[in-house]
């Protein structure tokens, strides 16, 4: 594995390693504070969901975590092997805490979309899969999904292992 992605079982004692992992990768990129911030916090929500909420399919649950720099925008991949489930989504709990109080709680999505530049969902290959984009300096640039799949190796192979639901 190459030291731009991260392959962890799904704990809560793996979000420090993720954690740890992003600001080593900002850093590298030369992303300023500010936006390494912006990126920390979405990567821990959406990590912090899959742990919480995101349910293994069959033998280990994995999360896989990719780091791209295009020396414009840097890229975030977050792939897990569990059910099908969209972290970008409110759960039914938080939904009906923002319905019932509309208390600060299940904010996430939102919090997602103002952090950064783009954003997307795809279960691909038995994986869940989100894609994370934040522009390094400048204005917001949208990408295709084509694009967005460059990032890392889109899911189907990690050193020499397939990550498909079956983790080896």
């Amino acid at each position: 594995m190459s030291k731009t992605e991260i392959l962890l079982p799904v704990t809560f004692s793996s979000l420090e390693k993720i954690s740890d992992f992003i600001q080593a990768q900002a850093h590298q990129s030369q992303l300023s504070f500010k936006k390494t911030w912006e990126v920390m916090l979405v990567v821990d929500e959406i990590c912090c969901n899959i742990v919480t909420h995101g349910k293994p399919i069959e033998g280990k649950h994995a999360l896989w975590v990719a780091w791209k720099d295009d020396g414009q925008v840097v890229g975030v991949l977050i792939m897990d092997n569990g059910a099908p489930y969209n972290p970008l989504l409110p759960c039914p709990e938080e939904e009906e805490i923002l319905e019932e109080s509309k208390r600060l709680g299940g904010m996430g999505p939102h919090l997602i979309g103002e952090m950064l530049d783009e954003v997307s969902y795809r279960r691909e290959n038995g994986c869940n899969c989100v894609w994370l984009y934040k522009v390094k300096k400048g204005g917001k640039r949208k990408c295709s999904f084509a694009e967005a799949k460059k990032i890392g190796n889109g899911g189907k192979k990690v050193q020499g292992r397939y990550f498909n639901g079956r983790a080896r």
